[in-house]
């Protein structure tokens, strides 16, 4: 997690906004913040902080504009169709969401490639399965649980009526492992149709950096695995501390170790 799935992650989508690499640590230690604590004022505290520090970046990008999206957002805000508080709010939208699931499915993908060593070599062996096993993993893994949405109509489900206007909570996990739907859903595996997964959302209200975090992932994986041969967990797999109680799921940590190839 420390030394590659976020500096990945959050290198890469300070990239993408265009966010100076020297603050990226205290961003992240922020993004941290506002997401999990664990004071009970970490939150509020941590969302104020980026309020003022992107307050302040958009300063100075109106002084002198770049090529990153927050720029973008600025040229935007000049042209009247944003104001600072809209630029404000996405630039931390953005920062949060663009890293941290990002981040948790990396090493929690690792963790579940580390674990299923014959679908690992499958895809060492056919690299052209990368970008199948990676929906296969946000279907199985569902880092981001707990989809929110209100309900527009009626709805009649398992005995119980869902009004309209009414708040529902969807669990992706279990939505992306439901039986009517995949065939031996606890199971991974290469060779399913997995695009219809609830991993990003539905319909209008997708993620709109779904792209951006499977290519993210794909070269993460086949990079990670190309150059650390014979990569494996440094401790038995149920010493790996997990994430819980978060509607963000991973890994705390994920020591991990390989054998140098030889001369």
């Amino acid at each position: 997690m420390s030394e590659f799935a976020l500096p990945v992650a959050s290198t890469m989508i300070c990239e993408l906004l265009g966010v100076p690499h020297e603050d990226q640590d205290w961003l992240e230690e922020q993004s941290r913040r506002l997401l999990r604590g664990p004071l009970p004022d970490d939150g509020a505290d941590a969302r104020v902080q980026l309020e003022h520090y992107f307050d302040r970046l958009v300063d100075r990008k109106d002084a002198e504009l770049g090529g990153g999206l927050l720029d973008a957002f600025v040229r935007r805000q000049v042209e009247g169709a944003l104001d600072r508080g809209e630029v404000v709010g996405m630039a931390i939208v953005l920062l949060v969401a663009g890293h941290e699931t990002t981040a948790d499915m990396i090493s929690l993908g690792t963790f579940a490639l580390l674990q299923h060593s014959d679908l690992l070599e499958e895809l060492l062996s056919d690299v052209g399965l990368f970008t199948t096993a990676v929906d296969e993993l946000l279907r199985f893994l569902s880092v981001a649980d707990g989809m929110l949405r209100v309900a527009t109509e009626s709805i009649d489900i398992a005995g119980q009526t869902i009004h309209p206007e009414e708040g529902v909570i969807f669990a992706n996990s279990l939505i992306n492992r439901d039986e009517g739907n995949y065939s031996d859903p606890d199971r991974l595996a290469w060779n399913r149709p997995t695009q219809n997964h609830l991993a990003f959302g539905h319909g209008i209200h997708q993620c709109l950096g779904q792209n951006l975090a499977r290519a993210e992932m794909e070269i993460a994986f086949r990079s990670l695995f190309a150059r650390l041969p014979g990569l494996r967990l440094a401790v038995p797999a149920d010493r790996i501390p997990l994430k819980t109680g978060y509607t963000i799921q991973g890994v705390r940590s994920l020591p991990v170790t390989w054998s140098p190839p030889r001369p």
